[in-house]
């Protein structure tokens, strides 16, 4: 195989780590295949999105863990996965850039010490307390923490001099010394510590829609995905079914 470029290993009965040990071996190959979690979501591992924020048609996700295998994801989104604790896997995907983990049971975030690349992050909603691995993003520009009680201090985000906007809300208890501290070294930045969380939070959202494909509700359902022939299940036929979406 050392002159292969490209193996689609699709729809195949070999295991994910099989294949993992195989793109080990063939680092100069390509290799593709599909994974599944939760009830209805699927993608290959080399896709640059994952929109998965819709427990109430795709199930809950309990365990994304072979998400580890999709590292070339830029775009993610697993709000509202309530029970969802593990975002280990966060680490293998060094090229993600939006990352939407509101809502989830998520607590340890050192994974994104790996993701320099990340520019967008919606932290609101969870137990998280500290916030040290974000030190390394420093190219974030958008960051949203509102509603997290346990979050009590930013200042391992004093780096991040390229942010625009923050969301802190009112119920994140954030000292006010260390508010002021984070205007001072990103005067650009718009700091909200008044808003409670359950109003909108809108930054450049037009351009988040398109990169998470909110617009067409592009959902990594299975039978969304043009690669795969399974057919939706019958209660969702008609309303999440390919024809709903051409394809």
């Amino acid at each position: 195989m050392n002159n292969c470029t490209y193996l689609d290993m699709d729809s195949t009965d070999v295991s994910n780590e099989s294949l993992e040990r195989l793109r080990d071996l063939f680092p100069q190959t390509k290799i593709v295949w599909r994974v599944w979690f939760g009830d209805y979501y699927s993608v290959r591992t080399d896709v640059e999105r994952i929109l998965a924020s819709k427990p109430t048609v795709g199930g809950m996700i309990y365990d994304a863990s072979v998400l580890k295998y999709c590292t070339d994801v830029k775009y993610l989104d697993l709000g509202h996965n309530y029970e969802l604790a593990d975002f280990s896997f966060l680490g293998a995907m060094p090229k993600l850039e939006v990352l939407i983990v509101a809502m989830t049971a998520i607590t340890d975030i050192s994974p994104l010490r790996n993701c320099p690349n990340l520019e967008y992050l919606e932290l609101n909603s969870t137990n998280i307390k500290d916030l040290s691995p974000l030190a390394s993003c420093t190219k974030i520009h958008h960051l949203n923490i509102a509603g997290c009680p346990n979050i009590t201090d930013i200042s391992p985000l004093y780096g991040m001099t390229e942010l625009e906007r923050l969301w802190i809300g009112c119920k994140t208890p954030v000292p006010a010394d260390q508010v002021a501290q984070m205007k001072s070294v990103a005067p650009g930045c718009t700091i909200n510590t008044t808003t409670e969380e359950k109003y909108y939070w809108v930054p450049r959202y037009e351009l988040l829609r398109n990169q998470m494909g909110y617009n067409y509700q592009e959902y990594s359902f299975y039978w969304l995905d043009p690669y795969c022939d399974l057919e939706a299940p019958e209660e969702f036929r008609g309303k999440f079914g390919k024809e709903v979406y051409g394809l």
